[in-house]
């Protein structure tokens, strides 16, 4: 095993650095937006008038996503 990681640990390093990146950019805000959604559908749909319903969603999907960073 020791081996293995002297000989390749250039390759391990950049394998991990890709995973990271992965995640960070990808994965991390297509769950922010998922969870953001599910949220602002709820609120909306307390809301019986069609268009405010619409803008009360927009304001707490736009809200969600920036408090989570996006």
């Amino acid at each position: 095993m020791k081996k293995f990681i002297k000989e390749n640990w250039f390759k391990i390093v950049v394998l991990l650095i890709l995973v990271g990146l992965f995640y960070w950019y990808e994965y991390r805000p297509s769950e922010i937006k998922k969870q953001c959604n599910k949220e602002s559908v709820e609120k909306a749909k307390s809301i019986e008038d069609g268009n405010q319903a619409i803008k009360i969603y927009d304001a707490c999907y736009k809200s969600c996503l920036r408090e989570n960073g996006l």
